[in-house]
């Protein structure tokens, strides 16, 4: 099998060129809060869920809903 040295290493200098703009990306704090926010209230939901059964959920969702308008 024979490898061609040169193209190996053509393509390390290219990916170490774009490689290191890509790890280095940070991450937006925010995004983490809302996403952590969005996931505790669908955990909360599905625990809700398991607990009271499908009927109970949905009645006790829909008496939150009608509360709030």
């Amino acid at each position: 099998m024979v490898v061609d040295r040169t193209a190996i290493r053509a393509y390390l200098a290219v990916m170490s060129e774009t490689l290191p703009n890509a790890v280095s990306r940070r991450i937006s704090w925010p995004l983490v809060a809302v996403g952590s926010g969005v996931g505790a209230l669908v955990a909360i939901a599905c625990a809700l869920w398991i607990f009271y059964g499908t009927a109970v959920f949905f009645e006790i969702v829909r008496a939150g809903i009608a509360a709030c308008f």
